[in-house]
C-alpha cells in the first residue's frame, strides 16, 4: 500500500485499505477485538488512511487512544501523524501451503492443498491421485496434464 501512495494510485491504496477493513469488520466485539494483534491491525488502517483523509483518521486515532485510557493531556498521546508508517516483516508472509483447482477437460472437480514448493511432477500424481478426479475420468488414462504456472492443473482426458 505504501508504494501505492507514492505513486498517487490512491483507488488501489483505499481498496486495500477496504479489503483490511472488510476483514477486521467479522472480528469487531469479538474476545480478537483488543488484542495486541487486533490493536496492531487498527493501527495500520488508521496510518494508511491518514495520507488521504488526515482528519479522520487523527480523529479515530485519538478515540482508539482514549479508549485506551490515554487523554490528549497525558504525555503518551501521539497524533497519527507523528507515529511511525508501519512496517512489515516480509517473511512472515511466505505461505508453507497452497490451494491449487484440478479440472477435468475444462471443469473444476477438485481443489487440493500442496506444499508451497511442491513440483509439477508431485501435483501431478496428487490431482490423478483424488477419488474425484479418478471419477471424472471414469477409468482412461489422461491424454494430457496441463499445469497453469502454479496456479491451476487441467487434465484432458
Amino acid at each position: 500500500m505504501g508504494t501505492d501512495i507514492e505513486a498517487f494510485r490512491f483507488n488501489t491504496a483505499v481498496a486495500k485499505l477496504m479489503e483490511l477493513a472488510n476483514a477486521l469488520f467479522p472480528y469487531r466485539g469479538s474476545p480478537v477485538a483488543g488484542t495486541a494483534a487486533w490493536n496492531e491491525a487498527i493501527h495500520y488502517l488508521l496510518a494508511g488512511i491518514a495520507p488521504m483523509a488526515p482528519h479522520l483518521a487523527d480523529e479515530m486515532h485519538s478515540r482508539v487512544q482514549a479508549a485506551a485510557g490515554i487523554s490528549a493531556s497525558d504525555p503518551r498521546w501521539t497524533s497519527i501523524h507523528q507515529c511511525p508508517w508501519p512496517t512489515v516483516d516480509s517473511s512472515l508472509l511466505t505461505e508453507s501451503t497452497r490451494e491449487l483447482p484440478v479440472q477435468v477437460n475444462g471443469k473444476l472437480r477438485d481443489k487440493l492443498t500442496v506444499s508451497a514448493t511442491a513440483t509439477e511432477a508431485e501435483i501431478e500424481a496428487l490431482a490423478l491421485a483424488s477419488p474425484k478426479v479418478q471419477g471424472a475420468l471414469e477409468g482412461r488414462a489422461p491424454k494430457k496434464v496441463i499445469h497453469a504456472g502454479g496456479r491451476l492443473v487441467n487434465i484432458v482426458g
